[in-house]
């Protein structure tokens, strides 16, 4: 009887420590700084909606079509790629665009900021973190990044 309790507690525990560093491990296996997003604006209707959770893996090179997530200011965004930025034959950067905007993003995204691609989205799964941030909390999903457009 002690050991089964023994080892419920030590379940529990493993758990709980995965849960709180879900993100780290996430971010190692997914080769990102940015493993997990929600979307937090319009720029990427209809294809990505407020409050989709986003699942991005990085990669070594990124090509037209390709949905984004890079850092810009301080803030995360996520647009698609529309052009690549070469010079002397060797991609430096991507010119991005929100599906719904207008126009392309300028000026275009370094290659070094951009954190990863879209891999998976979860509809509206993020939209419990919008509201956990707007009203002050800070629970692990709360903590995601909220990709933004430009």
């Amino acid at each position: 009887m002690k050991s089964d309790l023994m080892v419920d507690i030590i379940t529990i525990a493993i758990i709980v420590i995965l849960a709180l560093n879900l993100s780290r491990i996430l971010s190692f296996v997914l080769s990102t700084e940015v493993p997990l997003a929600v979307v937090s604006s319009s720029s990427m209707e209809p294809v990505l909606h407020v409050g989709d959770l986003l699942i991005t893996i990085g990669c070594k090179e990124y090509k037209v079509g390709d949905i984004v997530v890079y850092r810009r200011g301080g803030e995360y965004i996520v647009h698609r790629i529309i052009k690549l930025e070469v010079v002397n034959g060797t991609v430096v950067g991507y010119w991005t665009k929100g599906d719904a905007n207008s126009f392309p993003d300028f000026p275009p995204v370094n290659k070094k900021d951009v954190k990863g691609k879209v891999a998976i989205v979860i509809p509206y799964l993020g939209g419990l973190s919008l509201v956990l941030r707007k009203a002050g909390f800070r629970l692990p999903l709360s903590s995601v990044p909220h990709s933004l457009g430009a």
